[in-house]
């Protein structure tokens, strides 16, 4: 029967022996190991020296895929051309994407108020506010942009965002319709196809909604019997906000329920269609006056 192996007595010393020397080196000065940056530097030169013919061989035997090894220097150079123009061409047909879907924007923010002659600023959001119980947004447009205290802000071309609370220099700060300090807002719940619906008096919540109690509809036989549901738009009808905020979407209707003090009047939750608190781009709207100027808001941008 074979003789099972034994490791020897020497074999058992040689790697606790190894893991103290390697600890009383990590304890020594930088200086008393410079003797082995050099072995160290030996090593990579010799291994380097091996490698690169390895390597140059192995790419020879099978080259990459799409490496361009073993290709012609003219298809080489057709072939990395071909690739820049594709993606210059990519980059291209996605800006006139974006730029077509700005112009789309603006032109459903003008039809809204036909008979106005609106105009509207596209601008960057470069900051907002930490409290979400009171959101503010700071736009990149100011004084500089003719931008007035009180302009109406919208996101998506209709989306209702909110008004410019204060302007400085180069930027603006929006107070959203969101914020419990914005005040109330009265809109329309729109439950027909020609657009009527019952009037709504709705308070911002501060945590994203609106909330509020519908108006009843018993005195208006057109909309006797018409319930509202969740999805249902509602939009703004409030003369304290400027005339080309009018019809502006506020959001749409997340929950109906019945208020717990009047059974018989409905309460309903609403949340905007775009989280305004996190919008990238805003359109700040301006009615223009009859000679053309500015009366109300941003005196540059788009016009109708």
């Amino acid at each position: 029967m074979p003789r099972a192996y034994a490791p020897s007595h020497a074999g058992r010393r040689t790697l606790p022996v190894a893991v103290v020397l390697l600890v009383a080196l990590s304890a020594l000065p930088p200086s008393w190991n410079e003797w082995a940056e050099w072995a160290s530097d030996l090593t990579g030169r010799l291994v380097g020296a091996i490698s690169h013919p390895l390597l140059y061989a192995s790419r020879l035997v099978a080259p990459a895929r799409g490496s361009g090894v073993g290709e012609p220097e003219d298809v080489r150079i057709l072939t990395d051309d071909r690739n820049r123009f594709e993606a210059l061409w990519l980059q291209e047909r996605e800006r006139v994407a974006r730029l077509e879907s700005y112009i789309e924007e603006l032109q459903r923010g003008v039809a809204l108020n036909p008979d106005l002659r609106v105009r509207q600023l596209r601008t960057p959001v470069i900051g907002r506010s930490s409290d979400l119980s009171s959101p503010t947004l700071t736009v990149r447009a100011g004084r500089n942009a003719q931008v007035d205290a009180g302009a109406v802000v919208v996101a998506r071309a209709v989306q209702l965002v909110g008004r410019i609370e204060s302007v400085g220099a180069r930027t603006s700060r929006v107070r959203l319709i969101s914020d419990r300090d914005a005040g109330s807002l009265r809109g329309r719940v729109i439950v027909t196809e020609d657009g009527r619906g019952p009037v709504c008096l709705l308070m911002p919540t501060g945590a994203g909604t609106l909330t509020g109690d519908v108006a009843d509809t018993a005195d208006d036989p057109t909309l006797a019997g018409v319930q509202i549901q969740p999805g249902a738009e509602v939009r703004l009808l409030d003369d304290t906000w400027p005339e080309n905020a009018q019809l502006l979407v506020v959001g749409v209707v997340e929950r109906v329920a019945t208020d717990p003090n009047n059974p018989l009047r409905t309460v309903i939750t609403v949340r905007p269609t775009v989280e305004i608190e996190r919008v990238s781009e805003v359109i700040i709207r301006a009615t223009l006056a009859q000679d053309g100027g500015a009366g109300t808001g941003a005196g540059a941008g788009g016009e109708r």
